[in-house]
């Protein structure tokens, strides 16, 4: 699933969003968080695997214009400066998966710490619902923290972005037969363009340093998150 809600869908215009739309619906790789509608820019896409249905939502806190917003125009991008709408998503398909997993794009960019409003919004729409919160925008990675139980990933970091790009990781997440969300941390960087897996202690050196920007979680050699 394409995550489309971000501070740059927009930048060659309406015309280039739709072909992008075009060339995924061609593609088979199914997006949330932008559409030419607005119900299109706010629908969930389902996911099933292992017998588990999930849920997926995107939207974004960044945009560089208000009339990117869906609110505005159309085509345009699901948008969560006002969290209502999307709170109000995460509770309409609730009921019709075994998680929901929001992406958010927000933050600062540069910016090792979530702001103050992120943290605001995570909990929001945990309080809504969702399983899982993932955010993206500060190209270097924020920490993690769990709320009630639910884990937020504040920013991934880039897998690709400039020829090099150090401190970044990928995220593998198991629901297990409990129902429980498991995280595991893969650290990457990106080398003259190309993104490899960290191992040994560099590897170790990124998950002490994730551990060290986060809120109260552990990782252990094996990049296997828990919280305290």
């Amino acid at each position: 699933v394409a995550s489309m809600a971000n501070n740059h869908a927009l930048d060659f215009g309406p015309d280039a969003l739709l072909d992008t739309f075009t060339t995924l619906d061609e593609a088979k790789i199914p997006y949330v968080g932008a559409g030419a509608t607005k119900e299109r820019a706010e629908e969930a896409i389902f996911v099933e695997a292992g017998g588990r249905k999930v849920g997926v939502l995107s939207a974004s806190r960044v945009i560089p214009v208000v009339e990117w917003n869906i609110e505005n125009c159309q085509p345009g991008l699901f948008c969560t400066y006002d969290s209502t709408r999307l709170v109000q998503r995460i509770k309409e398909i609730e009921s019709q998966c075994d998680y929901v997993v929001v992406f958010v794009h927000w933050g600062l960019e540069k910016k090792t710490y979530p702001e103050e409003y992120q943290r605001n919004l995570a909990k929001q729409y945990i309080d809504a619902g969702a399983d899982l919160v993932v955010g993206n925008h500060s190209h270097v990675p924020q920490g993690i923290e769990y709320y009630n139980g639910v884990p937020i990933v504040y920013c991934l970091g880039n897998y690709i972005f400039n020829p090099n790009m150090m401190d970044t990781y990928a995220l593998k997440v198991v629901w297990d037969v409990e129902g429980d969300t498991n995280l595991q941390v893969i650290p990457v960087d990106t080398r003259e363009y190309l993104t490899g897996e960290l191992k040994g202690d560099e590897a170790q050196a990124f998950y002490d340093y994730l551990e060290g920007i986060s809120f109260g979680v552990n990782i252990d050699e094996n990049g296997i998150v828990s919280y305290k």
